[in-house]
């Protein structure tokens, strides 16, 4: 009388069959142990048993916390392709302006094709509880890494927090967590700002003005802002004179819509005449971020001040302009390519080592443009 096969091995010939004839599919999720052990009134060790046999043909993968998975299919040893896995990461972006950011799914793309992954993008078009949702979403595939630029805001999304905590793979874009050990890259935007602010100063500016809008939990916005009131307040020359030209608070607005836009510069107009009025040796002013450099710009204008004779303006980031008449402001261009390598490479390695923190920071580069010049005399 032949010998039966133990019952673990009956369980994943089962599995093993449904793969084959496309039940599960690769990349799909198969019953959790559980739910073999209620399906075949197993016990648990034999239920694991049957996942593992599946797993040592090189038919399914295993994720802790995830489930388990079909592998990606190839050729195998029965004849048929050998099955192949290339590690899935995704790619979670805010709305994407024209003046940083277009590049960075391209070439964190072309990035992540040359390093055998896989990639997979959603966007949160500036919205914490779609980015909250999307995460929750990302957990749910079998995902082995994620690259997230976090929506700005008045706080960081609790589910990136819960993601940093539990030690998966996960790299902040753009940002970092203030008190979190967290895998980051970001733009060196301290050392950008001196940099920026070293050019106004070298030709010949001695008071500077800051002027930002409301900075949020946005942690290279305030880095920005607070190195430059910094940096500018403890300038000091021959003349001990003080370098910091007061702080602007300039209003939150929609730069796509243009009636948002006038109704914020009508009531703005007169806080900015005051401004100039109460800090009259002002000759320019910095700006962490190019939409509201362009408000400022026009502000100017409108109260009859030429940029740069009467003002320099100097500001991060600029849109890439070919043959459009439109001033080019001073800037300070962020390497989009360097961050998207550094963010690939970062989250392999926090990949292959969930335990340790890594931390990149990519230079930039200064751009002089039409918006900054010698100071009024």
């Amino acid at each position: 009388m032949p010998k039966k096969d133990p019952i673990y091995v009956t369980i994943a010939d089962h599995l093993k069959s449904q793969i084959r004839d496309g039940t599960y599919r690769p990349g799909d999720q198969l019953p959790t142990e559980k739910e073999l052990v209620d399906r075949f009134s197993v016990s648990r060790v034999t239920a694991r048993k049957s996942l593992d046999a599946l797993e040592g043909e090189g038919l399914i993968e295993r994720f802790a916390g995830r489930g388990t998975f079909v592998k990606t299919a190839g050729e195998d040893s029965d004849g048929t392709a050998p099955i192949t896995h290339h590690s899935v990461i995704g790619v979670v972006l805010p709305e994407i302006t024209p003046c940083f950011g277009t590049h960075l799914l391209f070439e964190t793309s072309q990035i992540a094709q040359d390093n055998d992954l896989r990639l997979f993008y959603m966007g949160t078009r500036d919205d914490q509880y779609r980015e909250a949702q999307i995460i929750r979403e990302c957990k749910e595939y079998p995902v082995d890494g994620l690259i997230i630029w976090p929506v700005p805001g008045k706080f960081i999304s609790s589910e990136i927090l819960k993601m940093i905590l539990s030690d998966f793979p996960v790299v902040l874009l753009d940002r970092y967590v203030q008190d979190a050990n967290a895998n980051f890259v970001s733009t060196d935007n301290k050392a950008a700002t001196r940099l920026l602010l070293d050019h106004l100063i070298n030709i010949g500016h001695r008071t500077i003005a800051v002027a930002q809008g409301e900075v949020g939990n946005d942690s290279s916005l305030r880095d920005r802002v607070l190195t430059a009131q910094l940096y500018l307040s403890n300038y000091t020359d021959d003349t001990n004179t003080n370098y910091l030209g007061g702080t602007l608070t300039l209003p939150t607005f929609d730069f796509k819509d243009p009636t948002d836009i006038a109704e914020k510069k009508r009531q703005f107009l007169p806080k900015l005449r005051a401004f100039i009025a109460t800090n009259p040796n002002v000759t320019a002013f910095f700006i962490a971020e190019y939409y509201p450099a362009t408000f400022l710009y026009m502000c100017l204008t409108d109260l009859g001040y030429r940029v740069p004779d009467d003002f320099s303006i100097a500001c991060f980031d600029s849109p890439d302009y070919y043959l459009e008449q439109t001033p080019r402001f001073t800037h300070i261009h962020q390497r989009e390519q360097a961050l998207s390598q550094a963010a690939v490479t970062t989250l392999k390695e926090a990949m292959a080592n969930h335990d340790k923190r890594y931390r990149q920071l990519v230079d930039v580069d200064l751009v002089v443009g039409d918006t900054t010049g010698a100071p009024r005399s």
